[in-house]
C-alpha cells in the first residue's frame, strides 16, 4: 500500500448500519468521478447494532475503502480525530455518515484545492425542515461562540470540510482534548478559507445520535476550550454589587434607615468577596492557557534569500 494518495475521505460512523451501503455507494461514486487516487475511511466508533460487520462486507468488495473499529463509543470528535490520524490524503475531506452531507460537494471541494485553498469549509443552509427553534439556537450559540472566544466560526460551519495535508498536520500536533471540536481549532488555526453553502438534506436512513445532552456537551467543550472569559465572570458581579452597595450607602447616609446601612455593608463584603474570586480565577485562567499547550504562533511558510558570493565576502 502506497504511503500517500491525492485525497482520502474520513466518516465517523455510529449506529448506521442501515446508512453505510448507500453512503459508500454515493462517496465512491463521487471520488471515481473527481480523482483516480483515493481512499474512503469509515471509522465504526464503538455501534452496537451491525455497523461493523456491514462495513467488513462492504470493505471486502469496495477498492479504496477502509474500516477502522475503535475499542468502544468515544463520541463523534473522537472517532473524526482517528480518521484524520489514519489517512494517506494530500487532502482529508470529513463528512457525516447519514448524507446530510451531500457527496455532490466533493468534486468542488476538490476543485478548490488544487486551485490552492488550504481549507475548504461546507457551511450548512438549514432546510425547510428545520424548525426555528434549532436554527435559531444554532445561530445564537455560534454569536456567543465568536464573542466569547474571538475565533472566527461562521453560523452552519459543520464538520464537513477539507484540510490540506499542511493543516492536518498541525492539527495532529494539537493536544487530544483541542481535537475534540475540530470545528473551532480549525477556526482557531485561521487559514484562508473557500467558503462552499449547502442545503442539509434528509437522512438515508435511520434517526440523529446527536441527543439533546451531546449537543449542549459539543457546545460548552467549544466555549470553554477556547475561552476563559467564563473564569472572569465575578468581576461582573463585584462591579454590580459594588454599585449596589454604593446605592444603599447614599440611601443610608441620607434617610439613617438601618436597613440601608446593613444592606450596603452586606453588598459591599459581597463586592470584595466577588473580586477575590475574580483575582482567582485570574489566575486560573492564566494556568489553563499554559496547560492547553498550544503554540504561541504557527508559521504557514517561510522565504530566504541567497547571498551573492560578493555579499558573502
Amino acid at each position: 500500500m502506497p504511503d500517500t494518495c491525492e485525497i482520502s475521505v474520513v466518516v465517523p460512523a455510529f449506529r448506521e448500519e442501515a446508512a453505510l451501503p448507500e453512503l459508500v455507494r454515493q462517496v465512491v461514486a463521487a471520488l471515481e468521478s473527481a480523482s483516480n487516487d483515493w481512499e474512503l475511511i469509515v471509522v465504526d466508533d464503538g455501534s452496537a447494532d451491525r455497523t461493523w460487520q456491514v462495513l467488513s462486507d462492504l470493505v471486502a468488495k469496495t477498492p479504496g475503502l477502509r474500516g477502522i473499529k475503535l475499542a468502544r463509543n468515544f463520541g463523534h470528535q473522537a472517532a473524526l480525530a482517528a480518521g484524520m490520524d489514519a489517512a494517506r490524503g494530500r487532502a482529508v475531506i470529513s463528512m457525516d455518515a447519514d448524507l446530510q452531507h451531500p457527496p455532490s460537494l466533493i468534486g468542488p471541494m476538490l476543485t478548490a484545492w488544487r486551485s490552492g485553498s488550504l481549507v475548504v469549509q461546507g457551511l450548512r443552509h438549514d432546510g425547510e425542515g428545520v424548525g426555528a427553534a434549532k436554527s435559531g439556537s444554532s445561530r445564537l450559540y455560534y454569536a456567543l461562540f465568536r464573542t466569547l472566544t474571538g475565533v472566527n466560526l461562521a453560523s452552519g460551519s459543520a464538520d464537513f470540510r477539507l484540510l490540506d495535508r499542511s493543516v492536518v498536520e498541525h492539527i495532529k500536533a494539537m493536544p487530544g482534548e483541542d481535537r475534540m471540536f475540530l470545528r473551532g481549532l480549525v477556526g482557531w488555526l485561521a487559514y484562508p478559507t473557500t467558503v462552499l453553502p449547502f442545503e442539509c438534506g434528509e437522512r438515508v436512513a435511520g434517526v440523529s445520535k446527536y441527543s439533546l445532552g451531546k449537543m449542549l456537551r459539543l457546545a460548552s467543550t467549544g466555549v470553554l476550550g477556547y475561552s476563559t472569559m467564563p473564569l472572569k465572570a465575578p468581576w461582573a458581579g463585584a462591579v454590580l454589587a459594588g454599585l449596589a452597595g454604593i446605592g444603599y450607602g447614599v440611601r443610608a447616609a441620607l434617610t439613617q434607615e438601618p436597613l440601608a446601612l446593613a444592606m450596603s455593608v452586606g453588598l459591599g463584603f459581597s463586592a470584595l468577596l466577588f473580586a477575590t474570586l475574580g483575582v482567582f480565577g485570574a489566575y486560573l485562567a492564566l494556568a489553563v492557557r499554559h496547560l492547553r499547550k498550544r503554540p504561541p504562533y504557527l508559521v504557514e511558510t517561510s522565504a530566504r534569500g541567497e547571498k551573492s558570493a560578493k555579499t558573502a565576502a
